[in-house]
């Protein structure tokens, strides 16, 4: 069925997440691609569910056109930022150690030590999510033109250790984890 683009869009670029990808895929090089390549796999949550629906209503719009249409989606990790407040997800455990450090507080953290979490900061990721955007789509290599963001991955342990070294009044406790962290 061919919709109406009254607006004459060219190319719709979608923010993915590594929330998408669930507990089959593998724990090392995982691209983008593996998410195309395994439509049907479980990511684990609504969140991930909506975010390949999206993905396959990108794929319905370009096929309605493909002359004319592209679309590419990036795959982000946590963001970090120097924002004075934040929300609730994988990075805020990082921006909420650095706080308590920088104010001489416990820091009670849910995550495992040694559960590497994939950032980014946000201004490189701004960056990378332009570039993508305004990239041709001759120049694109990707299936569909998913991309994996890349920033830069560490443990909670790697984070603390960094911390103490900045503060030595830095302490820390780790509370129970929830069960998406327990499976990794």
């Amino acid at each position: 069925m061919v919709r109406n683009n009254r607006y004459s869009v060219p190319r719709i670029l979608f923010s993915d997440s590594i929330g998408s990808y669930g507990f089959d895929v593998p724990r090392a090089g995982a691209t983008a691609r593996w998410l195309i390549e395994n439509p049907l796999q479980d990511p684990g949550s609504d969140y991930g569910v909506q975010k390949r629906l999206c993905r396959q209503l990108m794929r319905d719009f370009v096929a309605e056109s493909p002359a004319s249409r592209s679309s590419r989606f990036a795959v982000i990790p946590g963001v970090l930022h120097t924002d004075p407040s934040w929300g609730v997800g994988t990075t805020e455990y990082a921006l909420d150690a650095i706080q308590a450090a920088a104010n001489d507080q416990i820091y009670k953290s849910s995550v495992e030590l040694n559960a590497t979490l994939p950032m980014i900061m946000r201004d490189d990721l701004i960056d990378g999510l332009y570039a993508l955007t305004v990239a041709t789509t001759e120049s694109l290599r990707e299936v569909e033109g998913g991309y994996s963001i890349a920033g830069f991955s560490f443990t909670a342990q790697e984070l603390f250790i960094e911390l103490t070294k900045k503060n030595s009044n830095f302490k820390f406790s780790i509370e129970e984890t929830d069960d998406l962290m327990k499976n990794r």
